[in-house]
């Protein structure tokens, strides 16, 4: 199923920076922050594991020598639009790739250009930073074959891989070369050969972030941005949502994450972790390898770092290394997550969601009427007891122009969940501006497809209220004209209808 993978919407800072104070709010704030997290980077990090490393000139496979010579042609079935076979002639011959172009499309594309970006930036980042390709075929080389392939920008097949070696297929239909897609695709070629039973989304984040990676390699990956999620599982891939870039958007942030905080040595430690000889996966290789730092640490609390660095990142001012990316700025997602200058809050607010396994609500609230009491109560239903939840509570501080956050991180344990969470608090007396609150599901396994969802983890539901005082305002019409900040459908298609996207899609 890893040959059906979708582009990662890419926003470049200029563009964001653009859209969002025409269409979202000019309250935004972009603030530079900086800080250094001292974390042990070990080249030999993957001995003192015990990772094995294959050997990427070691054939797993007795697969037949195939290697050409500039000019040869050579056949090839293809799955886009529909299964065909289709014949290619050899154009470009680099240290690290054969690549081959479809009889029936004009050589118009600068293959010597690629040849230099596979062997000098893609191959090495992909290997310092995951692991080198394999070499089944016992070549030396992959071969990247360049064909008209409507629909879709290029795909890898792990069916052609154990027939045929290491291959990928790109779309080229219009005569160029998708140099962000080639990436994302090698990363699932080296990811097949280390490890076929990997979890989607960590395959695809780190196919999603390895496109960061090439970018930072030419100089210029700090234009990425990366995107809060809301309503999306981490672990649970959904295809519905990855038609929609949400799942995407989502895996490759935590990824980013990963190596943004612990560093590429670690990244490709995970990447590469087995425990006695047996690979591990997903959440169990992060922590096999971050537990040897921190011993205390889990996944639910990095879970929880991880939504509040991709709310608050371009505004957090402090020395907790775990609230901000360094590398990239984190956007609120406008696809889920609406906040118009123009929206004023009216309360109580009251909801009771569902909510999948490793997923996110998010909420800003704001407005508060004077004197400003804020009363904030979450209760987990008594059939949801059995699950974990946490929530993160992020009051922003504006006193003399300065923004701080005064951050709160709740993990409910079966001790306290069935008491809830409440807190009261005074937003004027506190100079508090307004207040993000994340509330999550954090357990349900180690991940897979929406369909590997434990059924005990699903129809699991909290509920929530906030209210703030309204001394002139019956709970009547207060009721009817309350508006969460939320995801709503006809604001969706207002936002959407004014952003314009650099949309590559893949299979």
């Amino acid at each position: 199923m890893h040959s059906i993978t979708a582009r990662f919407l890419q926003f470049r800072k200029k563009q964001q920076i653009f859209a969002l104070s025409l269409l979202i709010t000019t309250s935004l704030l972009i603030v530079s922050v900086s800080g250094n997290l001292e974390i042990d980077q070990s080249k030999t990090l993957s001995t003192k594991l015990g990772i094995q490393i294959p050997n990427d000139k070691t054939p797993r496979l007795n697969l037949e020598t195939n290697e050409y010579s500039l000019g040869e042609e050579e056949t090839f079935d293809v799955s886009y639009p529909d299964l065909r076979t289709l014949t290619a002639r050899c154009v470009y011959i680099s240290e690290k790739g054969y690549f081959f172009l479809e009889n029936a499309i004009a050589d118009t594309a600068n293959f010597t250009q690629a040849g230099e970006m596979v062997d000098n930036h893609m191959i090495p980042l992909l290997t310092e930073n995951f692991a080198a390709p394999t070499d089944i075929d016992n070549n030396g080389k992959i071969v990247l074959l360049f064909a008209n392939l409507p629909g879709v920008g290029g795909y890898f097949s792990p069916s052609t891989y154990l027939s045929y070696g290491e291959i990928v297929y790109m779309n080229s239909g219009s005569g160029s070369i998708p140099y962000p897609t080639l990436v994302h695709e090698l990363q699932h070629l080296v990811s097949r050969g280390y490890d076929y039973e990997e979890k989607i989304w960590f395959n695809e984040g780190c196919s999603v972030f390895s496109e960061y990676l090439y970018d930072l390699s030419l100089g210029s990956g700090e234009d990425y941005g990366v995107f809060s999620p809301r309503d999306v599982s981490l672990l649970y891939w959904n295809y519905e949502n990855a038609s929609q870039v949400t799942d995407y958007a989502a895996a490759g942030s935590f990824i980013s994450y990963l190596y943004d905080q612990y560093g590429g040595a670690n990244l490709s430690a995970i990447y590469q972790a087995s425990d006695n000889g047996v690979k591990l996966h997903s959440s169990n290789a992060i922590m096999h390898v971050l537990n040897s730092y921190y011993p205390d640490l889990t996944f639910e609390r990095l879970y929880l770092d991880w939504i509040i660095a991709s709310l608050i990142d371009r505004e957090y001012v402090g020395d907790n290394r775990a609230y901000y990316f360094e590398l990239f700025d984190s956007y609120p997602n406008a696809y889920r997550y609406p906040e118009l200058s123009g929206t004023r809050i009216h309360y109580p607010y009251e909801a009771t969601p569902e909510i999948y396994p490793w997923a996110s609500s998010l909420y800003l609230f704001r407005n508060f009427e004077n004197p400003g009491e804020v009363n904030i109560t979450i209760e987990i239903p008594e059939n949801s007891q059995s699950h974990k939840f946490g929530v993160n509570i992020l009051k922003k501080i504006v006193k003399d122009e300065k923004v701080s956050y005064n951050i709160n991180t709740f993990i409910f344990s079966p001790e306290n969940i069935s008491q809830g969470y409440h807190e009261s608090f005074n937003a004027t007396a506190e100079s508090c501006e307004r207040f993000f609150l994340s509330i999550s599901h954090i357990d349900g396994g180690e991940g897979g497809y929406y369909w590997d969802i434990p059924s005990e983890e699903l129809d699991v539901e909290f509920s929530i209220m906030v209210t703030s005082n309204l001394p002139n305002i019956s709970s009547e019409t207060t009721n009817t004209t309350s508006t969460p900040v939320s995801f709503d459908l006809s604001l969706f298609f207002l936002i959407i209808g004014g952003f314009i996207f650099i949309i590559r899609r893949r299979k």
